[in-house]
């Protein structure tokens, strides 16, 4: 979970430009920060976003320390279920580059 942020959106990029039949060690611009930005948001929220999500995921992986082995089992759960979900809703997001062309 301490990961998770980065292994999400490494999961994102390589499945959008795999679904684009793009490249996939190519740069873009196609990350998280860079589908927050196309979405319209202004660049600070997009990177308090990003900061906000690694912060309240890594507190869930050290709280989880302290939880009974079935409780953070279920914490785990929930929080890939929530990342899945949000890799989904992002995915058909246009990135900067498809703005551009």
């Amino acid at each position: 979970m301490l990961l998770g942020i980065p292994i999400f959106d490494t999961s994102l990029v390589i499945l959008s430009r795999l679904k684009r039949k793009q490249p996939i060690s190519t740069g873009r611009r196609d990350h998280t920060y860079h589908r927050f930005i196309a979405m319209g948001l202004r660049p600070q929220y997009a990177v308090g976003i990003v900061h906000l999500a690694t912060l309240i995921v890594s507190s869930l992986a050290f709280a989880s320390l302290y939880l009974p082995l079935a409780l953070a089992l279920i914490l785990f759960i929930i929080s890939i279920s929530i990342g899945i979900i949000l890799l989904l809703w992002l995915e058909p997001q246009k990135t900067l580059d498809d703005q551009t062309n």
